[in-house]
């Protein structure tokens, strides 16, 4: 999948909004092209994100669950959780 990501400002926030999904991600690589792996609930996902401005291109896959274990594993020095 190949996606396009756009932002945008808002005058204020739609109610009530959704419960937050719970994400955790580790950056295998941030430069010159960005790797990481993702998890979003039960989803496991592989990232590669290039290019920057108002359309960086991201292509995503899914990963079974041994694949994320391993790719999580090297991604020890950047890690993030968020909501």
């Amino acid at each position: 999948m190949i996606e396009r990501e756009r932002r945008f400002l808002v005058a204020s926030l739609p109610e009530p909004l959704p419960d937050p999904a719970r994400i955790v991600q580790g950056y295998l690589v941030t430069h010159p092209v960005s790797v990481r792996v993702r998890r979003i609930d039960d989803r496991l996902i592989l990232t590669i994100k290039t290019g920057s401005g108002l359309a960086p291109t991201e292509i995503e896959r899914d990963l079974e669950p041994d694949e994320f274990d391993a790719l999580w594993a090297e991604a020890n020095e950047l890690q993030i959780e968020k909501r």
